[in-house]
C-alpha cells in the first residue's frame, strides 16, 4: 500500500513542493497537449461527453474546499509512485502509437494524481483523493456500452408493451406494433443519461454523505436508476405515439421528452437521497490536529523528483516521435482478386463499408455455381495515423440510418486442417431484410478478431520496427434462412481462403524509412 511508503524523516518545504508540482504540471501540459486536444474535441462535439468540460472545474473547487487542511499536511515524496508513473507513461505512449485515444486520454488524466502523490506524498494527497479521482469523469469513455444498453431498452419496451396488452413484434432493434414501427437507435440507448447520472450521482454522494456505505449505495443507484428509467422512457414514447395515432413522439420531440423525463427522475433520486443526508462537514481546520513532525526540511528530495520528471517527459517526447514516425512513401495501388470457383458479378445490394484512410480497398460480389451471391470487402492500411486506423469507431460495415445491429458474436469455422475464429455481425433493416457479415483482421501475419489483441500486436510491431498497419477482411450475405446463409459463407471461406489472404494480393508494401525520415 502506498500510504505506508512516505519517509516521515524527510519533509520538504510545502511552498517548494507546490512550486515543483506546478512546474511538473506545465511539463505535463506540454507533453500531453495533443491527447488533451483530442479529449476536448470530443467534449465539444458530443452531447454524451459535454459534461467533461466542467469536471476539471468541479475538481478544482473540491480541492479549494480542502485548502485549510492541506496547509497543515506535511509534504513528503512518495517514491513508489514513480514506478506507477513510469508504467502509466508506457501505457500512454503505446496507446498514442496505435491511436487508442480512449486509453491515452485515461492515462493522461491518471498522471495527475500519480505526480501529486510522488511530489506531495500520501498524507497530503489523501486529503484530496476524491477530487483527484473525480477527474476521471472528464475522460470520454463508455461508448462500448451503447449496444448492450440498446438491447436492454428494447427488452424493457417490449415487456411493458406486452403487459399493456399491445401486440408487439421485435426484429433486432426494430419494434413493430399495429400502429407503426420504431427503432431503438443509438440515441435511445440511454448512454448519455447513464454517464451523466453516474458523474452527478458520484459528486452528490461525496458531498451529501460521510458514510462510505451510503456513498456506495447512492452511486450504485445512480447507475441502475437511469437504465430502468430509460426503458420506461422508451415505452412511454411508443405509447404516446400509439395513442396519438403516430402524431407525437415520433421525431425530435421524443428527444426533448427524454431530457425532461431524465431531469425529473434525477430530481426524484436526489430528493429521496436527501432523507439520509449527513450533516455538512465543517471545512475549518483545527490546528491542534495538524501533522507537525519534528524533522528538518530538505530540498534534496525535490531535486531528485525534478530530475526524474525532466528525464521522464524527455523520454516520452523522444519515444512518441519515434513511434509515430510516418513512412516517406505510400504505394496505394489497387487490390486485384480472381477466384477460380466463384465468378465476379455486379452487386445486387448496396453494401458500402466505410473504412477511413485505407491505403488500398477492394469490394466485389461473387457467385458460386450454385447461384448464391457473397460480397467480399478488403481494406489495407500500410501505416496508421489519427483518423486513419485499422480499428476505429468511425469505420462502418453498414449504414447506421438503415441497418441496426441485432447481434454481435464470434464463430469457429474449419479452414483446412484448423479452426479459425471470425467475428459475426447480424443486421436487420426496417423493411425486414437480414444481413450476416463475417470479418477478421490480419496484422503482421496473424489472423485475429479481438480488437485489444490487434492493438497490442500493432504496438509490438511498432516497437520492433515493423511498418504495416494491417488488413481487414469481411464477407457478407443477404438471406432469409440463417443456417443456409452460414453454409454459403463457410463454403466461400473454404474455397477461397488461401487466395484472399495471400500477401500477393496486397500489392502495396510499406517502404522502410530512410535515415533522413528518422530525423538522424
Amino acid at each position: 500500500m502506498l500510504q505506508n511508503t512516505d519517509d516521515s524523516s524527510i519533509v520538504v518545504a510545502p511552498n517548494k513542493a507546490l512550486l515543483v508540482l506546478t512546474l511538473t504540471g506545465v511539463l505535463w501540459l506540454i507533453t500531453y497537449w495533443p491527447t488533451l486536444v483530442s479529449m476536448t474535441d470530443i467534449w465539444m462535439r458530443s452531447d454524451t461527453y459535454a459534461h467533461g468540460a466542467i469536471i476539471p472545474l468541479l475538481s478544482a473547487w473540491l480541492i479549494w474546499r480542502k485548502r485549510l487542511a492541506l496547509k497543515h499536511k506535511p509534504t513528503t515524496p512518495c517514491w513508489p509512485a514513480a514506478v506507477l508513473i513510469i508504467g502509466n507513461s508506457l501505457i500512454w505512449l503505446m496507446a498514442v502509437a496505435v491511436d487508442v485515444m480512449a486509453i491515452a486520454q485515461l492515462a493522461t488524466v491518471i498522471q495527475i494524481p500519480l505526480f501529486t502523490l510522488l511530489i506531495m506524498g500520501w498524507r497530503w494527497t489523501s486529503t484530496i483523493t476524491f477530487p483527484l479521482i473525480y477527474l476521471l469523469f472528464s475522460v470520454p469513455i463508455g461508448e462500448e456500452l451503447t449496444l448492450p444498453l440498446q438491447n436492454i431498452t428494447a427488452d424493457f419496451t417490449v415487456t411493458f408493451l406486452q403487459m399493456s396488452g399491445i401486440p408487439v413484434y421485435i426484429n433486432g432493434l426494430f419494434i413493430e406494433i399495429p400502429t407503426g414501427k420504431f427503432e431503438v437507435a443509438e440515441a435511445c440507448s440511454g448512454i448519455r443519461y447513464l454517464i451523466a447520472s453516474f458523474a452527478i450521482g458520484t459528486l452528490y454522494a461525496y458531498l451529501s454523505y460521510n458514510s462510505t456505505k451510503k456513498r456506495v449505495i447512492f452511486i450504485a443507484a445512480s447507475l441502475m436508476v437511469p437504465i430502468v428509467a430509460n426503458g420506461i422512457r422508451a415505452y412511454m414514447i411508443v405509447m404516446i405515439a400509439h395513442l396519438s395515432d403516430m402524431k407525437y413522439a415520433t421525431g425530435v420531440d421524443h428527444l426533448v421528452y427524454g431530457w425532461l423525463f431524465f431531469g425529473f427522475i434525477m430530481a426524484i433520486m436526489f430528493w429521496v437521497g436527501s432523507f439520509w443526508q449527513d450533516p455538512v462537514e465543517n471545512e475549518s481546520f483545527d490546528t491542534n490536529q495538524a501533522d507537525t513532525p519534528n524533522t528538518e526540511k530538505s530540498l534534496k528530495p525535490l531535486a531528485w523528483v525534478s530530475v526524474f520528471t525532466i528525464i521522464l517527459f524527455g523520454a516520452s517526447f523522444i519515444g512518441l516521435t519515434n513511434l509515430t514516425q510516418k513512412p516517406s512513401l505510400v504505394l496505394n495501388q489497387p487490390i486485384e482478386i480472381e477466384l477460380s470457383e466463384w465468378s465476379a458479378i455486379k452487386s445486387s445490394s448496396e453494401w458500402a463499408p466505410k473504412f477511413h484512410g485505407a491505403d488500398s480497398t477492394f469490394q466485389q460480389n461473387f457467385r458460386a455455381r450454385g447461384g448464391q451471391e457473397v460480397a467480399l470487402f478488403i481494406a489495407d492500411y500500410q501505416f496508421e495515423d489519427q483518423g486513419k486506423e485499422l480499428i476505429n469507431s468511425t469505420n462502418r460495415l453498414q449504414r447506421p440510418d438503415y441497418w441496426t445491429v441485432a447481434e454481435k458474436n464470434t464463430t469457429l469455422i474449419q479452414v483446412g486442417s484448423e479452426k479459425k475464429e471470425f467475428n459475426v455481425l447480424e443486421l436487420r433493416a426496417l423493411n425486414g431484410s437480414k444481413r450476416r457479415i463475417l470479418s477478421w483482421y490480419n496484422v503482421i501475419g496473424q489472423n485475429e478478431t479481438n480488437a485489444i489483441k490487434i492493438k497490442l500486436i500493432q504496438a509490438m510491431g511498432k516497437l520492433m520496427g515493423w511498418g504495416r498497419g494491417g488488413t481487414f477482411y469481411a464477407i457478407a450475405i443477404d438471406y432469409e434462412n440463417q443456417a443456409t446463409a452460414q453454409q454459403h459463407l463457410t463454403q466461400f471461406i473454404g474455397d477461397n481462403w488461401e487466395t484472399i489472404t495471400s500477401d500477393d494480393i496486397i500489392v502495396a508494401k510499406t517502404p522502410h524509412m530512410s535515415q533522413k525520415d528518422r530525423g538522424s
